[in-house]
This record gives structure tokens, C-alpha cells and sequence, in this order.
């Protein structure tokens, strides 16, 4: 159990507002606090901190106590940090973030999982959605979509219509000749 004396100061960063500056009372308070390791909490990726550094990089391996959010790669950008470069988050390819390369993760250490494969082509994405968007990578390399780029383009856009009351009409964002070349609308 962990006791402060003070209200704890937080300060606003990339993810919202309860921060802690590196040298703060509060950082001291609650940094190494926690009654775990990051690797057992899933945290290697995350931080409690405005300067950005994650918990597998703080100077012991028992988790600090507050709130986490993915480090991002500066504490004034909102971009989650990408340490080989690869376009897929660190947080992304350490799915459990335990800081291991584990079965159903690439290594976010390492642009190519398998030699000749970029991690964004690997089949451990084919069932799993990194962008968001709603598809996963297997459609999104079908439509040769980028799988990291929120752009589905089956979201329906509503159109105001005056039809009868209780009816939705949507716009489908699809070439009709296109479709009907590759399937059946129906």
C-alpha cells in the first residue's frame, strides 16, 4: 500500500490528464509501487509518464501504480512509439505486452518476423484488426488496402432521404461495375 501526503499533481500529456512528470513527488510516490512485474502486467509498452518512457525501460521491473497509456513517441505526439520502424506499434506487436516475441505476435524489435516478410504482410495479421477500421488484415490485403491506414471502404455513409418514417437510407462506397464483376448484389 502506497501513502501520500499531498493530493497527487498529474499533468496533461498525449492521452489525457493524469500524467506524471518524471521528477515529480507523485512520480516518486508511485513509480515501482505496484505488486508486479510489467512483463505479468502487460504493461512493457505503456507509461505513466509525460516524457514518454515506457515501464520495460523504467530502472526496476516492478510496475509503477496510475493509470497507463501507450508511450507514444514524444510527449508531445500522439503517434504510439514503432521501434523498428515497421508502421505496426510496439504495443501492436507485443499484443500481451509482456516485451517477448510470443506465438501470434511479430517482434517489435524487428521489421521482418520471417526473412522477406515486412511484419505488415505477415499472416499473424490476416485474422486481427491493427488500424480499427473494422476489417481485418486478410480483406484489407484482398482490396489492397493498407492494414495499418484506417480507410474501410465499406463504411455507409447515411443519406437524408424523405422517405417514410423509420427508414435509414445508405450510401454503399462501392463501384457497382466493380462488384458485380467480382460477386452478386443482392
Amino acid at each position: 500500500m502506497v501513502t501520500i501526503a499531498a493530493t497527487p499533481r498529474y499533468t496533461k500529456g498525449p492521452f489525457g490528464e493524469l500524467y506524471c512528470a518524471a521528477n515529480s513527488s507523485t512520480y516518486y510516490a508511485f513509480r515501482n509501487a505496484g505488486s508486479r512485474t510489467y512483463a505479468e502486467a502487460g504493461l512493457a509498452h505503456y507509461t505513466t509518464r509525460l516524457d514518454q518512457v515506457k515501464e520495460m525501460d523504467e530502472t526496476s521491473e516492478v510496475v509503477n501504480i496510475g493509470l497507463h497509456y501507450v508511450a507514444t513517441a514524444g510527449p508531445n505526439s500522439s503517434m504510439p512509439k514503432d521501434t523498428d520502424g515497421d508502421e505496426i506499434r510496439d504495443y501492436v506487436e507485443d499484443a500481451n505486452g509482456n516485451w517477448q516475441c510470443d506465438a501470434g505476435e511479430t517482434d517489435w524489435q524487428n521489421p521482418q518476423r520471417e526473412p522477406g516478410i515486412p511484419d505488415p504482410m505477415n499472416t499473424i495479421y490476416d485474422g486481427v484488426d491493427p488500424d480499427g477500421d473494422g476489417m481485418v488484415g486478410r480483406i484489407e490485403k484482398a482490396l489492397l488496402k493498407n492494414l495499418l491506414i484506417r480507410d474501410n471502404p465499406l463504411t455507409l455513409v447515411r443519406v437524408i432521404v424523405d422517405e417514410e418514417p423509420g427508414i435509414a437510407t445508405f450510401e454503399v462506397p462501392i463501384n457497382y461495375d466493380n462488384l458485380t464483376n467480382v460477386a452478386n448484389l443482392s
